[in-house]
């Protein structure tokens, strides 16, 4: 019984059993979730179990924000029979209790409202007058704010935040400064708030061709600041305004505002260059351009054709926003002045320079005008025609003195024959023609050639072939030479006559051939005082020039061949036959031979004459004198004296000391071809070259190596001289101061100076002879009396002339350092 009441009284003892119990609270913004009303477990009550707490949940639908760690520290606690302490996060106050938060959702954040911090007075911000990057304002951006999420997973959102400010427009230029925005003057100018906008009106206007602009110079709000001049350039910079700007304007005015404070209106600050456009070209005409294109239209020298207002220049233009304005060109119209049509300077007035027909021809661009003088000058431009009028197409009577200007102003200078062209104008009929055809009016002087001394023969009447120029004989003839006796009369002597240089029509001089005076040497033979020769013994007269030898004559009555082997003869020779090839025939006087020479070797101490020819690349002719020949063929002569050829000289190499002459005016076939002619004063001929056009060289005057003899010449003259000046000086030194041996130096050094002087005076001769040979070339010549042929070219003094075109006689000289062809 006792163990029994015992039991009894142990359970009557016992704390009675209590379940562990939570509530779940949901707050008002559903942004959290509280556990609350919590018990522990007493006496073996049931525990507080975690998926009790996460099933309540789900049936709540929270879905965001549940803190799992929170919640397993709760039930913990609470399970060890204790009461969780609330921390500070876990705390939330609701009518006087205390929760333990196990949920919890984002709050959103809120905006802040934008707003605006006036740098100036904002009650007197309306008409403020601001200066370019002056500051107006700092605006002060709206927050953005962010949106929730409540526990449930649902976004909240956030009321958007203000602004209630003006915003900027033009004339505004905002910088960022951090988290905030200033606004600027962009230009100078008052600030207008309209529409809950704000700009800087500028008081600037601009005309509609962009051409100019004015501004209103207005004192600045701020008593502190002045407006200045960088600003108006500012200003006008950005509302691109950078061409003719008016600085000087604008700092005088500027500085009548500052110091006055009172506004300057309508000031014109900038102002472009105006575009100039062209005037089209005028001309005024003078004359009836349609009588001039339906006949001849007869004009005076002088006379006025036209005047010519010329187009005026195009100039572009420039805004004041630097824009090129393109000018439109005039329209000129362009007159081409031909022959004989002069422009008087700055008047543009076209005048006549000649009498004659004026040409005119006009097509859509351009204005040709001319006048044609009907002038005529002949290729020797010895002889120069004009068609003349007796009157113009205006009535006005033509006179001397517009003849005599047509002539001046066409060129011709000389030979003018007023007396002719005076005659032709008077009109000797009234029926007469008004023009005259070709009226001779002016003559050239042909120059006339130096006459050398030459002998005028009694045997002339029975010479068969043709007097040579300036007196020589044409010693071909069958009766040459010829026999004397005593007291006969040879010949006449015509003593030299000096020349007479020429002038064209065009006033161009024409030189003419020097005269050469030949002292006359004779032998067997004198001279009268009537400049008779006559003859001292009897004798064949054998003629080198003006060497007359009157002698005994070495006759070869046939060849010079194997019969007869070489002749080497101290006479004169007559050789009546040929000279076979390979042999010699050399005389100390002259030598005559009737046919030809045929490879083969003539020298004479005087003059040489063949009546046939020289052929072959082996002929050796040599002489002092002349030599005359009826034609050269493939052969090298070589002389001193003159060469006279009567035929032609074909592909040789021909040179002479002298003169050269192929041919005259009146020979029939007679012509240079091929090869090389050279001569030292003149080379004469009928034709130079051929229808074939061979190359064909004709060489006149000096050549360089002659210069170059001039020169070494004087070189070693002036050595001479120089070593004949040292030896004077030591025969004065040893003079002076006599020493040991000074007679045998003395007379070493006069026997020196004896040959030095003798070597000096050669070598002067020879420069003198050489300066001669080139006096001499300056009046050289090449003289074609018929035709020449492209393939020729003409050396003077190492000046060539190439022949590119067929032509006709003429002369080529040297003028100028310029080979030049004077037809004729």
């Amino acid at each position: 019984m006792t163990s029994s009441g015992h039991d009894q009284n142990e359970e009557n003892n016992q704390e009675p059993a209590i379940d562990g119990r939570f509530r779940l609270k949901v707050s008002r913004d559903k942004l959290a979730v509280y556990m609350d009303g919590l018990q522990a477990p007493k006496g073996g009550g049931s525990p507080v179990e975690a998926k009790i707490v996460h099933r309540k949940l789900k049936k709540l639908e929270v879905k965001y924000g549940i803190n799992n760690k929170k919640i397993d520290e709760i039930i913990a606690t609470l399970n060890e029979g204790r009461l969780p302490t609330p921390d500070e996060d876990s705390v939330q106050e609701e009518e006087g209790k205390s929760h333990l938060c196990i949920v919890k959702g984002n709050a959103p954040t809120y905006s802040q409202d934008a707003s605006l911090q006036w740098h100036i007075n904002e009650e007197t911000a309306h008409n403020y007058i601001v200066l370019p990057g002056e500051l107006i304002a700092i605006f002060n951006p709206k927050g953005q704010g962010t949106p929730g999420k409540s526990i449930y997973g649902k976004p909240i959102t956030v009321q958007p935040s203000r602004d209630n400010t003006v915003k900027p427009g033009d004339g505004i230029e905002q910088t960022h400064a951090g988290e905030h925005i200033e606004y600027h003057a962009k230009w100078f100018g008052k600030i207008q708030i309209k529409d809950n906008a704000m700009t800087v009106d500028c008081p600037l206007k601009v005309s509609d061709d962009n051409m100019s602009a004015t501004l209103d110079l207005l004192p600045p709000s701020s008593a502190d600041q002045t407006l200045e001049l960088n600003h108006i350039i500012e200003t006008l910079q950005q509302h691109e305004i950078i061409f003719g700007i008016k600085e000087d304007v604008l700092t005088e005015s500027l500085k009548t505002l500052n110091e006055s404070r009172q506004p300057v209106n309508e000031l014109v600050v900038a102002e472009g260059t105006p575009v100039t456009h062209g005037i089209d070209a005028k001309i005024s005409w003078n004359i009836d351009p349609a009588k001039i294109t339906a006949k001849d239209y007869v004009i005076r020298p002088g006379d006025l054709i036209a005047t010519h207002k010329p187009v005026t220049t195009d100039e572009p233009g420039q805004d004041i926003h630097d824009n090129i304005i393109s000018a439109t060109p005039g329209k000129d119209t362009a007159i081409q002045l031909g022959d004989n049509i002069t422009e008087t300077e700055n008047s543009h007035e076209y005048h006549a320079a000649t009498l004659g027909i004026l040409k005119y021809k006009a097509d859509d661009e351009t204005i040709q005008i001319s006048i044609d003088p009907g002038l005529d000058v002949t290729d020797n431009a010895m002889e120069a025609r004009l068609n003349l009028f007796r009157e113009s197409t205006k009535g006005t009577p033509v006179e001397l003195s517009d003849v005599t200007k047509s002539l001046k102003a066409c060129g011709i200078k000389f030979g003018i024959d007023e007396a002719a062209i005076k005659e032709a104008l008077e009109p000797t009929d009234k029926n007469e023609a008004a023009q005259l055809k070709k009226v001779l009016v002016a003559q050239g002087k042909p120059p006339q050639d130096g006459v050398d001394t030459h002998i005028e023969y009694t045997q002339k009447e029975n010479i068969a072939g043709q007097e040579l120029n300036k007196g020589r004989i044409d010693f071909r003839e069958h009766n040459y030479p010829w026999s004397f006796k005593e007291g006969d009369i040879i010949g006449h002597l015509n003593e030299a006559k000096p020349e007479e240089d020429g002038i064209n029509v065009w006033g161009e001089t024409i030189k003419a051939m020097p005269h050469n005076e030949t002292a006359l040497e004779l032998e067997g033979a004198h001279k009268d005082v009537r400049n008779k020769i006559i003859a001292d013994i009897d004798g064949t007269l054998l003629i080198n020039g003006l060497h007359l030898n009157l002698t005994d004559l070495l006759v070869i009555d046939g060849d010079v061949a194997q019969k007869t082997g070489n002749i080497h003869s101290v006479t004169g020779v007559h050789v009546k036959g040929y000279v076979e090839p390979g042999f010699k025939l050399e005389s100390d006087k002259s030598i005559i031979i009737d046919k030809n020479v045929e490879d083969a070797a003539i020298r004479s101490g005087g003059s040489i004459t063949i009546k046939g020819g020289i052929r072959g690349l082996k002929s050796e002719v040599y002489a002092p004198g002349e030599v005359s020949v009826d034609f050269i063929e493939n052969a090298d002569v070589f002389v001193n004296g003159d060469i006279n050829t009567t035929g032609s000289i074909i592909n040789s190499k021909v040179s002479s000391n002298s003169a050269i002459s192929v041919g005259s005016k009146k020979s029939k076939k007679s012509a240079i071809i091929g090869g090389r002619v050279t001569a030292h004063t003149k080379v004469e001929a009928l034709v130079l070259g051929s229808s074939a056009y061979p190359k064909t060289v004709v060489s006149v005057g000096f050549t360089q190596e002659a210069k170059q003899q001039q020169r070494d010449l004087t070189g070693n003259i002036e050595t001479k001289e120089g070593e004949l000046t040292r030896l004077d000086q030591v025969e004065t030194h040893y003079k002076l101061k006599p020493k040991a041996g000074a007679d045998e130096v003395m007379r070493k050094i006069s026997a020196t100076r004896e040959s030095l002087t003798k070597e000096i005076e050669s070598l002067k001769e020879q420069l003198d002879e050489a300066m001669e040979q080139v006096k001499q070339s300056e009046n050289v010549r090449v003289v074609v009396h018929k035709q020449i042929f492209p393939g020729v070219t003409i050396k003077i003094n190492d000046y060539d002339y190439k022949v590119t075109r067929e032509m006709s006689g003429g002369t080529f000289a040297l003028e100028n350092n310029e080979i030049i062809f004077r037809p004729g």
